[in-house]
């Protein structure tokens, strides 16, 4: 816990000269806080006392208040609305400086927790929740400053209750140490509130981190729940989710209420306690023994108003483990991501590659998500510079896992990628990824303007190479029919776009990059038959000015290709030109005959009707 507390109040240290000026501030309102209870005192043990009271203070203030009963009550009046002035704009001055170490504080905790979600990288966000992410980042991050205010705000309150004690003291011993002996029972709740806050503060930040991440899923799925008719069950799963949140949010608000209302009965128990004892001096003192320099009206005043005073600083004190438990629930959950070692990263001696093309080299490559499970086995294959090359093979033959290794989104298990004969795991991740561009199947768009996101994997692009690359894409035909052009917003996924313009808007943004090496995801999956054209010519015409690989389970998209290599169950085989033939007219008869039998059955269930004596005859007449 102790490294928690260190870690926490390090994001803070930047800003030492608001931190000194908010001390100064501690410090001025304390004193302004003691000495507010004065005025009433003075005015009822000197003012209006008929033997009035000496001491430091009484004879400080007949010294320099003039004489006089109306006098000295507007100065009293004058002194006490000076004192309170002073304290709330102070008071109001601690806030804003607070405020601002908040928010440049919590800024740094977002900031190493956003990078550290990029710098974890694929593995880490395919294996947790997105909802869980957003809620760390979005209310997590607020836990280091809720150590940091927390520890100010209990010294503060320390400061106050050692200087109320003390002058307490000097009013009257017994009755102070009557007053501090409720401090063992809020001892004893902070001990139960603490441990349940905490057990609470944990489960419920739990359950609303799965809540976002129902909406988030929800949210992103809208097009998949409705064409399934699912709304009735993601609208079930949304209410089941947020009533764990309710109760979980009513349990925890419960022990924090309890605590108070714990904290208020004791001191109505010692506010009447000190009430009764301190009556009880003030008669024997003033009307027993007749008026003495012992315990008088004033002094209970006094008491009566530092110990309405000391309750919040004793309970800030004593109930410092009670309120830190949420915030050190919360930073914990944000620094066991920050403790995450990313499966991905730079080694040491990685270095920077001048960006120029290079042979791609796979050396008996093998990789499994989980330990004991291998997805593709020593696969190896090398890849001169501006060879055009096809990986093929059907669904779950390895394609996709392969093709994550080649930019490290994960490394192998076993073997070596070499790229100019360099171990990619020896190469700088950002070096790396300037060589090699994915246009994946996904055809991810960010929220901006199409330029924008044709310009994105190249921010020094100007309008001129993003347009050029829209040619080459085959996206300027639909994007210069647009009212804006390469203006025209792109709304959240670009669901604004059919799925045949978000993959040619893909393969142009990869296009306007740099990179030697292009890596195409089934580049032709969402197109018409037009367009799949023009982006095969495309892509074929980049043959011999880069590197061009194509992960595709269609013959036809790779007969260009310098070479072919055929994955079955992670194994891969490469297959020559005249393999490459005879398996596209395969392919070709076999989609043929399929569109032909297709159309027969049409025909025939045109043709005969369900009342002709020859409807039971098949196709084929048998």
């Amino acid at each position: 816990m102790f490294t928690t507390y260190k870690r926490s109040l390090a994001y803070f240290l930047h800003d030492w000269p608001r931190i000194a000026a908010l001390v100064s501030l501690i410090f001025l309102l304390v004193v302004l806080g003691t000495l507010l209870a004065w005025p009433m005192a003075i005015l009822i043990d000197v003012v209006l006392s008929a033997k009035p009271k000496s001491g430091f203070i009484y004879n400080l203030f007949n010294q320099f208040v003039p004489q006089g009963a109306g006098a000295r009550i507007v100065v009293l009046g004058v002194m006490f609305v000076v004192l309170k002035f002073a304290l709330d704009l102070l008071s109001c001055f601690r806030s804003m400086i607070s405020n601002s170490i908040k928010y440049r504080g919590t800024f740094r905790v977002r900031r190493d927790l956003f990078e550290h979600f990029h710098h974890l990288g694929v593995p880490y966000h395919n294996s947790k929740p997105m909802g869980d992410s957003l809620f760390r980042l979005s209310n997590d991050t607020f836990g280091p400053f809720g150590i940091f205010d927390t520890i100010f705000t209990t010294g503060q309150q320390t400061a106050t209750l050692l200087t109320i004690t003390a002058v307490m003291l000097t009013r009257s011993i017994p009755l102070t140490l009557f007053a501090l002996a409720l401090a063992p029972l809020m001892l004893v709740g902070n001990w139960y509130f603490g441990r349940n806050i905490k057990k609470r503060a944990e489960e419920s930040r739990e359950i609303d981190a799965g809540l976002l991440t129902v909406i988030q899923r929800a949210l992103s799925s809208m097009n998949l729940i409705h064409a399934y008719d699912r709304r009735a069950h993601e609208e079930l799963q949304f209410q089941s989710k947020m009533n764990q949140s309710v109760r979980a949010a009513m349990s925890l608000h419960w022990q924090e209420n309890l605590y108070p209302l714990f904290i208020q009965c004791i001191y109505g128990i010692g506010q009447a306690s000190v009430l009764c004892y301190g009556g009880y001096l003030v008669y024997q003192n003033q009307i027993l023994n007749g008026p003495t320099e012992g315990f008088s009206y004033g002094d209970l005043l006094l008491f009566m108003g530092y110990f309405s005073q000391l309750l919040n600083p004793l309970s800030e004190v004593i109930g410092f483990s009670a309120r830190v438990k949420t915030s050190i629930t919360a930073s914990e959950r944000v620094f066991t991501v920050l403790d995450e070692v990313p499966a991905v990263s730079d080694a040491p001696d990685a270095i920077e590659l001048k960006v120029k093309p290079r042979p791609l080299v796979l050396k008996n490559v093998s990789f499994g998500y989980e330990p004991g499970s291998v997805i593709v086995k020593g696969i190896s294959a090398r890849i001169e510079p501006g060879e055009m090359v096809a990986f093929i093979g059907a669904s779950g033959s390895g394609k996709s896992t392969l093709l994550n290794l080649l930019p490290r989104f994960f490394d192998p298990t076993s073997g070596e990628i070499t790229l100019g004969r360099r171990d990619l795991r020896r190469i700088s991740l950002s070096s790396l990824r300037r060589h090699i561009v994915i246009v994946s199947q996904e055809n991810a768009l960010v929220a901006g303007t199409i330029g924008e996101n044709i310009g994105y994997g190249n921010k020094f692009a100007g309008l001129d190479k993003i347009k050029h690359a829209a040619e080459l894409a085959g996206a300027a035909s639909f994007i210069d029919v647009l009212s804006d052009g390469y203006e025209t917003k792109v709304t959240e996924g670009g669901k604004n776009f059919s799925g045949g313009q978000r993959q040619r808007i893909a393969i142009a943004r990869a296009l306007v990059t740099d990179a030697p090496i292009l890596i195409f995801d089934e580049p032709t999956s969402a197109l018409d038959a037009e367009s799949e054209a023009l982006v095969m010519d495309t892509i074929n015409s980049l043959k011999g000015k880069r590197t061009v690989i194509l992960v595709t389970h269609r013959l036809d998209t790779a007969t260009e290709c310098d070479s072919v290599y055929h994955l079955e169950k992670g194994r891969i085989t490469r297959l020559n030109s005249e393999h490459v033939m005879m398996a596209h007219q395969a392919e070709r008869f076999s989609r043929h005959n399929s569109s032909l039998t297709a159309n027969m059955s049409s025909m025939s269930s045109t043709m005969i009707k369900p009342s002709d004596p020859f409807s039971v005859l098949s196709v084929d007449g048998t």
